[in-house]
């Protein structure tokens, strides 16, 4: 057992000192009681966690930027409710390069099937209604990221959520209305690379981006970042629906919107379930 002259930060199989420690410290909690700690440390207990773990055939660490602790608990509740599912396990034993080597697999063979495709209109307009797909998904993926970011950066979130989600808008409203003013001026294709392009070095770069921000706890760091994704993704949208209609004059713009809402409700099932949390 451990003493209370040691750091706060330690591991002890001793009930008794962490109750010790609630009741010196003065906390009172409606649902919770110092001898609760007993229950957690009885030694059945503490066999079955160490025998579980020792039994697992990978293993995964809790950490700020990879909190893969909110999958398992996930996981957890699934087999409590609906019994043991060996699917959720073999996600989480997945490698990030095989994911990557599928997701490319699908990219390459969609371009293949645009390529050779005689309905080359159509194929346009399939092209596009993808790219934006991959935008909306992008989006969700920059706004997840950025309130976690934060929540774990800075300690709280509830109530600055509303100030970045509007740091975000506002740069979606301000790149929009650039790109829409002045759509007639520059070549629309050349633009949607340039978007596309500096929406992957983005994504490249958030993670030493997050970590600068985590070394810094720098506030204009953070909400330049956010008014950046926002942004990119704001002058992205109004050529998209420009290429689109100008690819298939009958079809409403709406169709771009569609694909956009798509690309947001996939990414956010993905990203905060499993990309998050396990990549």
């Amino acid at each position: 057992s451990l003493h209370d002259a040691l750091p706060i930060w330690v591991l002890t199989r001793d009930a008794a000192l962490p109750a010790r420690r609630y009741t010196t410290r003065g906390m009172q909690c409606q649902y919770f009681y110092p001898q609760v700690f007993a229950q957690y440390f009885q030694p059945e207990r503490l066999a079955f966690i160490k025998d579980t773990l020792e039994k697992a055939s990978f293993h995964r660490i809790n950490r700020d930027f990879a909190p893969v602790s909110y999958y398992f608990d996930f996981v957890l509740w699934n087999k409590i409710v609906h019994g043991e599912n060996p699917l959720f396990l073999k996600i989480a034993a997945m490698k990030f390069k095989y994911v990557f080597s599928f997701v490319s697999l699908l990219l390459f063979l969609g371009m293949l099937s645009a390529k050779f495709s005689r309905r080359k209109s159509t194929v346009r307009a399939r092209v596009t209604a993808g790219i934006t797909i991959f935008i909306g998904f992008a989006g969700i993926t920059f706004n997840f990221l950025l309130i976690l970011a934060f929540q774990t950066i800075f300690g709280y979130v509830y109530e600055w959520i509303g100030l970045a989600m509007a740091a975000f808008m506002f740069g979606l409203a301000v790149s929009s209305l650039i790109i829409n003013k002045n759509l007639d001026y520059f070549g629309q294709y050349l633009w949607l690379r340039v978007f596309l392009l500096l929406i992957l070095l983005t994504g490249i770069f958030f993670p030493p981006l997050l970590r600068i921000m985590a070394n810094t706890h720098s506030y204009l760091l953070y909400f330049s970042l956010v008014f950046w994704a926002g942004a990119l993704i704001g002058g992205a949208f109004p050529i998209l629906c420009k290429l689109y209609q100008r690819t298939i004059p009958t079809q409403h713009p709406g169709s771009i919107y569609a694909a956009d809402l798509i690309g947001g409700s996939v990414g956010s099932l993905l990203v905060s379930g499993f990309f998050v949390p396990l990549f």
